[in-house]
């Protein structure tokens, strides 16, 4: 966003808006002065009144005040604003039930994500009719106890089904936005799913309308490097192994962060084909992502093609400076590894063929960077600008715009 020019309609932000599991100097002295930190969970944050902390140094600054109060804004969660690979296997979840501070750290953090990312993503009128908001803002005294029961309540997983639903639906004229809660709506007993049935009927069922393009908003990739992609589904089918083999591909699960959309097929293919259904309708549709630390466009390709086009679109403005980030992603998108990995995964009788297919249009690229999707009319346009100066004088270095549709 240029200085004196247009502000854009909307700030979409997927993920990781606060580090609870990585926390400033500054917050760790705070936190210091609170509670002992050679105690478990140490200097990372342990409750709610540490999360009001974390949120205060993350949204304090001057820019981002500004920023936050002057263009609409939707978020929604990932990991990190709880923990490192949060709700990455039941396996994952029964070890961080075993220590003596998940409980109220994961209990903090949704009350906290409740208070100052959620309630922003509805509507006045979906305010009105939310249960809990009625109950917070009719409370006579202190409704802690109401948001810490909602809290208990989020994390449960009964019958394949969560009794919160963290996804939405804006729509902005002719766009429509479907967030999706890629995290606390995980099902994480067999069988698998990223979000529970009832939750992907919800999305379903919002994804039908007269609109010119659908966003899809998922803190993940849904089409991510093929390599990655692969190991990933092989990986889901390696862990419903009984005995070592099992156990062996949930330490790896868990070491690699094998836990995307790949890594939940069923749930991938039916957003494959609700996507396909959406295109097949003429509307153009970009799905919007974060979290694997470069900037990518890749384009969907159906068996049979679609009437309007179907976009990854995948920016994670933080890069990740470890030095083996660059090639080792630069790797996972060379084609004679993808075949390789392809043939080897399709050799699996657990594994369905996939059915959708993409290719690389744009990508990658590592640095800090900002995407804008310019949508007007039927034309859709991607523009990557990345930061670039001193951190004191920061400035944007724009790229070549890239025409979608």
């Amino acid at each position: 966003m240029a200085a004196g020019g247009p502000h854009p309609d909307a700030l979409l932000l997927l993920g990781d808006q606060v580090y609870a599991d990585e926390t400033s100097r500054a917050t760790q002295e705070w936190i210091a002065a609170r509670r002992d930190i050679h105690q478990p969970p140490g200097g990372q944050v342990a409750n709610f009144a540490e999360y009001v902390h974390l949120y205060r140094e993350a949204w304090s600054s001057p820019p981002v005040r500004w920023l936050l109060s002057t263009v609409p804004t939707a978020m929604i969660f990932d990991d990190h604003d709880l923990h490192d690979d949060w709700n990455t296997s039941a396996a994952w979840r029964a070890d961080a039930a075993r220590t003596s501070w998940w409980a109220e750290r994961e209990r903090g953090g949704l009350v906290a994500y409740w208070l100052y990312q959620h309630i922003g993503n509805l509507s006045p009128a979906e305010l009105a009719e939310d249960e809990t908001y009625r109950a917070v803002t009719s409370a006579t005294g202190d409704a802690a106890p109401v948001l810490r029961e909602f809290a208990e309540r989020a994390v449960e997983e009964i019958d394949g089904r969560k009794a919160t639903r963290w996804s939405y639906r804006r729509d902005f004229g002719p766009v429509r936005l479907l967030a999706i809660d890629t995290r606390c709506g995980r099902i994480l007993n067999e069988p698998r799913g990223m979000i529970g049935d009832a939750e992907f009927d919800w999305l379903e069922t919002n994804a039908e309308g007269d609109y010119q393009h659908l966003l899809v908003g998922s803190s993940l990739p849904w089409l991510m490097p093929h390599a990655i992609s692969h190991v990933q589904s092989m990986n889901e089918a390696a862990c419903r192994k009984p005995g070592l083999r099992g156990r062996v591909a949930e330490w790896f699960r868990r070491k690699l962060d094998l836990e995307h959309w790949p890594a939940f097929r069923t749930s991938s293919d039916r957003l494959a084909r609700l996507i396909r259904r959406a295109a097949d309708s003429g509307a153009t549709v970009c799905v919007l992502s974060g979290d694997v630390h470069h900037v990518y466009v890749a384009e969907a390709l159906f068996p049979e093609p679609t009437e309007a086009k179907v976009y990854q679109l995948t920016c994670s403005p933080i890069h990740n400076q470890e030095r083996l980030m660059r090639p080792l992603f630069a790797l996972a998108w060379w084609k004679p590894l993808a075949h390789l990995l392809r043939w080897w995964m399709l050799r699996s009788p657990e594994i369905e063929p996939l059915p959708v297919d993409w290719v690389k249009r744009h990508g990658p690229d590592f640095g800090n960077t900002i995407a804008t999707l310019t949508l007007d009319g039927a034309s859709a346009t991607l523009l990557l600008e990345e930061a670039e100066g001193d951190p004191d004088e920061p400035g944007l270095s724009p790229m070549e715009p890239i025409p979608l549709a």
